[in-house]
């Protein structure tokens, strides 16, 4: 997986404009760590549980000293009460609970209190 500066323009897959990295981490880069609020966990979990624009390999976390690291191969999507899409890969939930990544606050805000996700189709590539 390629990393990606948090609140950078996605350009991992099709261009598309207005749309912003989140969680999008590899070794030997930082990132906030922190604790994140249980409501925000459970709420991602339902996104990562259902990823859309699925890659045809498998991300190992990168982090993970493990004999079978946990993979990941799609994306999430939230679209905040502005407008604002966040994409990130389905590792952030991992990254999340396994590394205390905390992500940025319009990310968190967003997967909270969203206007859409892509439980609803934004972002499919395939929709």
């Amino acid at each position: 997986m390629a990393y990606f500066a948090d609140l950078t323009s996605y350009s991992y897959g099709p261009v598309e404009p207005d749309v912003l990295n989140v969680g999008w981490l590899g070794k030997g880069n930082t990132f906030c760590v922190g604790p994140t609020p249980v409501a925000f966990r459970e709420a991602l979990r339902e996104l990562c549980q259902r990823p859309i624009n699925k890659h045809r390999g498998y991300h190992v976390c990168e982090f993970c000293k493990l004999a079978d690291p946990r993979k990941g191969n799609g994306q999430v999507r939230v679209m905040d009460q502005l407008g604002r899409v966040f994409v990130a890969p389905t590792m952030i939930l991992h990254y999340v609970e396994a590394h205390q990544y905390l992500p940025p606050e319009v990310f968190i805000a967003a997967v909270l209190n969203p206007r859409t996700t892509s439980l609803d189709g934004l972002g499919d590539w395939g929709a």
